[in-house]
């Protein structure tokens, strides 16, 4: 939401008037918010060439703020061994545990242990979002 659009309701007499903020005054509020909160955190020292974008930037009380959108970082390539590429491969195929360990000649906890592992590489929680990431990274093609 654009700090433009933020607004503060205040109600007179049975109606509901708006108020628009002005950006600087969003800022130290926010500011104030955060340090009586213990949520300082959230604030870091940044300059503007350690920031994806400066989105607005302003002088309050003698100190220089900056609100920055930052970008996530990318994500990197997951390695998987030859066997979680295969439980893998049987998963997105819709396979169940019992089904895989019969294929591969294994235990269903050994399945769900390289499972886990899977999930944990990728840091996911469901099969569904295991197959969807690797389809995403073009390591299984279907």
């Amino acid at each position: 939401m654009p700090l433009q659009v933020v607004q503060e309701r205040t109600k007179t007499s049975r109606q509901e008037v708006f108020v628009a903020l002005p950006p600087e005054e969003l800022l130290k509020r926010l500011v104030e918010y955060v340090t009586t909160n213990g949520a300082s955190r959230i604030l870091r020292r940044r300059t503007p060439e350690q920031a994806d974008e400066v989105i607005f930037e302003a002088e309050i009380d003698g100190t220089h703020y900056y609100v920055i959108c930052n970008r996530p970082p990318p994500t990197l390539p997951v390695t998987l061994s030859p066997r979680e590429l295969a439980i893998a491969r049987l998963i997105a195929k819709g396979l169940p545990n019992k089904t895989i360990s019969d294929i591969l000649e294994i235990s269903p906890y050994t399945v769900a242990t390289h499972l886990r592992r899977i999930f944990i590489k990728l840091g996911v929680s469901s099969r569904a979002a295991m197959v969807a990431r690797l389809l995403e990274d073009n390591v299984l093609t279907m």
